[in-house]
């Protein structure tokens, strides 16, 4: 596992939609490098997600000191925002996403995050996404996922 002290992934993405609402999530974990559940290596601040499309710019955060207790070691996700993509019944319209996470603040080191992907999927199958709710959801990892 690895310590780093600034953070950022920053990506870009283009597909086709048929008109409606779709979710966008980032798939991660926390895990604590010393074996504990509860105190992890320092991040001390809040993860910084962006979303742009369409001339919209979407910020949201997640404090990772704030996830429930059975947060820990389990894969879960996070929405960072919705798409709203109109058009004509069944016409395909292009989009551009970009997309980002960031932790910048270099006076202390952080680890254990693992990142896994980016989910882009209709609205309508958001059952699983974090969205402060107590517990969070687990499934298991689908390839390789990075380890920060």
């Amino acid at each position: 596992m690895k310590a780093v002290c600034w953070f950022a992934v920053n990506g870009k993405w283009e597909g086709t939609f048929t008109p409606g609402e779709y979710s966008v999530c980032w798939r991660l974990k926390v895990v604590n490098p010393q074996g504990g559940q509860q105190h992890f290596l320092a991040w001390k601040k809040p993860l910084r997600f962006s979303l742009s499309y369409l001339g919209t710019s979407v910020q949201k955060e997640l404090d990772l000191r704030n996830l429930p207790r059975n947060g820990f070691e389990k894969w879960f996700e996070f929405m960072v925002g919705e798409i709203v993509v109109r058009g004509i019944y069944d016409s395909a319209v292009k989009l551009k996403l970009e997309f980002g996470i960031e932790e910048i603040d270099c006076s202390f080191w952080k680890g254990g995050l693992f990142l896994d992907c980016l989910t882009v999927r209709p609205s309508h199958c958001d059952e699983t996404i974090y969205r402060s709710q107590p517990e969070l959801h687990a499934s298991s990892a689908r390839g390789r996922p990075g380890v920060f």
